[in-house]
Formats: structure tokens, C-alpha cells, sequence
């Protein structure tokens, strides 16, 4: 092993001024291909919404060190991610650590993975056929607002139990207009920058988003007062469990851990996998063929299939793998912490760094996946790409809890979708990505319209 004394210092592409922010803000996948394609390892740099500078690592090799120490030499602390508190709140679980993010992250768990997910899957199929069914002929929509609904739907089922009524709606409603409020690079910028989250009224960015926030929060706070005031025992959805969960000392979470916990699961746990779902219905339509050969896989199972059997069919299931390979539903991993001077694959990580994986940049890799700006899914059924060559949903410790649930729901909907319509692409050029808070989407959210009932 080489002394501290021979190592590289990390390639450090910082540069001040608004020209970078507005890089980071405006086109950040592109600005980061750039970077990369001069230092194909890792690199140091300004991110927006970080006040100390970022180490950007996408080598696996690199990577694999990183998550083979995530407890050693390197360290998750939540306050890395104060950049999210205004939206999600200090106490979820992205900003929890040590005891308190392990205790709630076993409590959340069970509600993803296991038997749970047997019984999630006919929900699925049920909510993306009849939302399908309700499309009119021949109108244009967006696939993205459909597969908003979709997914929403069903995390407000697992998260608050609850499938129907005002409350249900509203929250449905509060919750898109808040993910909608950040896909402008203007306010976007309000939530990168500190200096920009002034309350000037509904008609400045971050007032208006203090009043989306606000309608949400009151829905979700008279949900969680209907418990108190009539609490059920037989109740198994994720806020019943939180509710019923105590500490070492018998405490219960409080109303607003409450809060903070439920806004990560319905905005983030819904919001990743609908854009993913978005993309899927794109490139399906984009490339024919592929379509084809995932309705020819389905044919054999029949007009109703069990869910599982879907599940497990391997070329709808590459599919998917591409389609988070090529658009991962986050395109950097959690940050992680340097807690000594790391040997990072020859180059000198200084204590207390920050360094965040790039999904985006990993799997963009040429070494790893020819052609990497093409669709191809017969990549995943040629090669099994370890951990740290494939990862949509992060790794090590914080790795997303959701991430189960989120591939189930993918292959499921997309498999629906097919099944119930014919649907044709109103814009055959691939969408632009733009910025949807710190996730990205589809610019224009892929305008679609249903030609054919099945």
C-alpha cells in the first residue's frame, strides 16, 4: 500500500461563481459527463446545496471500498442531508443516524419486503388497470401524471391504509403539487440555495411552496389525530406500527417524527418509482421491438396472471433493470463521511470529507456498459453486474428501504399498462432530464395517448 506521502491528491474541478451553481442546477447530468470524461475516477467539487465541497465518486472499485468500510473508515451521518430538511423535516429517516436511524429503518422494513409483498401485488395490478381504463381514447395525457397516480395510490394504501375518501384525495393532490413546485430551475434554485428561502407570499417560490407544504402537513397531522382519538390494534400499516412503536425507554414517536417520517415515505417512496415508470413507458413505445418481446413473455400467463409469475419473468425483469440503469430513480447516493485519511484507490481522502457516489456517472461507464446512452437490455440478460457496477437504490447501510417494493411496483405497472392498452408516443425524441428537486424527470413528462383498449 502506498504512504499517505505518494498518494494522489484528488482532481479538484471547483470553480466559483454562478456559472457553476447554474450548471448544477440547469443541466447537472451533462455538466457532471464532462467532468467525468477528463477524470474517470473521482473528482472533488461544489454541489449545489452543500456548503463544504463534495467528492464524486463513480469507479466501483472505489465505490466497493467505500461500502466495504460504510462503518469503518467511513461514516452516514444524517446531517449530510440538511438540504432536504425544509421539504421532508429533521427527524425522517434521511436525516436520522446511529441508534435512531437503525430503529427506524428495522421498523419500516417488514412493510417491504416478505409476505407484505404478496399482498401488494394484486393492489398493483388492480389501480394501474382501472386508472388505464379511465384514460379516454385518443387524448393526449402525460405518462408521468399517470404514473404519478399510480404510485401514489398505492404507498398512501401501505403507508396510512387508507384507499378512498376526502382525505385520501387531498393528500393525493397536496402531495403532486408539492413535487411539481421543483420542476423549474427558478425553484429549484430556492431549495439549493439558503439565501433564495424567503417568504415573500404565494407568488415568490418559496412562499408558495410553504403553502403547498402546508396543505399537506394539515392532512397528514388530522390523520395522525384520528388515530390518537380512536386507535385500532388490528391496523397494519406503516403509520399504525410507528404508532404503536416504542423506544428503550417505552417513549413513542412524536406527532412531528410522526410527520417527518410520513412525508419521506409518500413523497420520495412514490415520486422515484413514477419517474421510473414514466421512462419504462417511453422507451417500451420508443423501441417496438422491445415491447413486443415483453408482451410475448406475458402471452403464456394469460389474461389475469398471478403477480409473482409476472414478477419473475427474466426479460420484462431486464427491462426494468435498464430502464433504472440508464434513468436510476436518484442519480447520487446517500453522502458518506471520511472518518480517518483514506487510501481512496490511490488517492488521499482527508478526514472529515464528504464523498457522494454517482449513480448517474457509474452507469455511464463505458468499461462497464457499452454503449451506455443506448437501450439495451440484453445487457442484463448477458451479465451479472456486481453491487457496485449496478445500483439504482444505493448501497450499504442506506441503501432504500423501499427498494423491493419499488422494482415489484415497476415490473408490475409496466406489465399492466401493456396488458390493458395500446398507448402511442406523441413525441418519439427522447425527453430531455431536467431537475425535479434533487431527483430527475422526464422534461414535458412524455405526452402519450391510448389508441386501443386490450
Amino acid at each position: 500500500m502506498q504512504t499517505a506521502t505518494h498518494l494522489k491528491p484528488i482532481p479538484d474541478v471547483r470553480k466559483a461563481g454562478l456559472r457553476q451553481l447554474w450548471n448544477t442546477i440547469a443541466r447537472p447530468l451533462d455538466y457532471l459527463s464532462d467532468i467525468a470524461s477528463i477524470h474517470p475516477d473521482l473528482f472533488r467539487t461544489q454541489v449545489g446545496g452543500y456548503s463544504v465541497p463534495i467528492t464524486l465518486v463513480h469507479h466501483p472499485q472505489a465505490i466497493e471500498q467505500i461500502y466495504a468500510n460504510d462503518t469503518e473508515q467511513f461514516s452516514a451521518p444524517g446531517d449530510i442531508n440538511s438540504i432536504l430538511i425544509p421539504v421532508l423535516g429533521s427527524q425522517s429517516l434521511l436525516n436520522l443516524d446511529g441508534d435512531r436511524h437503525r430503529r427506524a429503518r428495522k421498523l419500516m422494513m417488514p412493510s417491504f419486503h416478505g409476505e407484505r409483498m404478496y399482498h401488494y401485488g394484486q393492489k398493483i395490478v388492480d389501480i394501474a388497470r382501472d386508472l388505464t381504463q379511465q384514460l379516454p381514447s385518443n387524448c393526449p395525457f402525460l405518462a408521468q401524471t399517470l404514473t404519478q397516480q399510480i404510485t401514489v395510490r398505492l404507498i398512501l394504501q401501505i403507508v396510512l391504509g387508507i384507499d378512498g375518501g376526502d382525505r385520501y384525495e387531498r393528500i393525493i393532490r397536496a402531495a403532486a403539487a408539492l413535487l411539481n413546485h421543483f420542476n423549474s430551475p427558478l425553484t429549484v434554485t430556492s431549495l439549493f440555495v439558503s439565501k433564495f428561502q424567503v417568504n415573500w407570499g404565494s407568488w415568490s417560490p418559496w412562499g408558495r411552496f410553504l403553502q403547498l407544504q402546508a396543505d399537506l402537513d394539515e392532512a397528514i397531522y388530522a390523520e395522525i389525530a384520528d388515530r390518537h382519538r380512536d386507535p385500532d390494534p388490528s391496523r397494519t400499516d406503516i403509520l399504525a406500527l410507528m404508532m404503536s412503536a416504542t423506544d428503550e425507554d417505552g417513549r413513542h414517536l412524536s406527532d412531528r417524527e410522526l410527520r417527518d417520517e410520513l412525508m419521506l415515505l409518500i413523497l420520495a417512496g412514490h415520486d422515484t418509482t413514477a419517474l421510473a415508470m414514466a421512462w419504462g413507458l417511453y422507451w417500451l413505445h420508443a423501441l417496438p421491438d422491445i415491447k413486443q418481446n415483453v408482451l410475448a413473455e406475458l402471452a403464456p400467463l394469460g389474461d389475469n396472471p398471478n403477480p409473482m409469475d409476472v414478477f419473475k419473468l427474466p426479460y420484462l425483469t431486464a427491462v426494468c433493470q435498464e430502464v433504472l440503469r440508464i434513468h436510476p430513480v436518484a442519480a447520487f447516493s446517500f453522502p458518506r463521511r471520511a472518518e480517518e485519511e483514506v487510501d481512496l484507490m490511490g488517492y488521499r481522502m482527508p478526514k472529515g470529507e464528504n464523498a457522494i457516489i454517482s449513480i448517474h456517472l457509474l452507469h455511464q461507464r463505458s468499461d462497464i456498459y457499452p454503449t451506455p446512452h443506448q437501450f439495451d437490455p440484453e445487457r442484463f440478460l448477458q451479465r451479472k453486474y456486481s453491487p457496485y457496477e449496478f445500483m439504482p437504490f444505493g448501497g450499504g447501510v442506506r441503501r432504500c428501504v423501499g427498494n423491493a417494493l419499488a422494482m415489484y411496483e415497476l415490473k408490475l405497472s409496466l406489465a399492466t399498462l401493456l396488458q390493458t392498452a395500446d398507448f402511442t408516443l406523441l413525441d418519439r425524441q427522447e425527453p430531455k432530464v431536467q431537475r425535479r428537486g434533487v431527483i430527475f424527470a422526464p422534461k414535458g413528462g412524455i405526452p402519450m395517448r391510448v389508441t386501443q383498449r386490450n
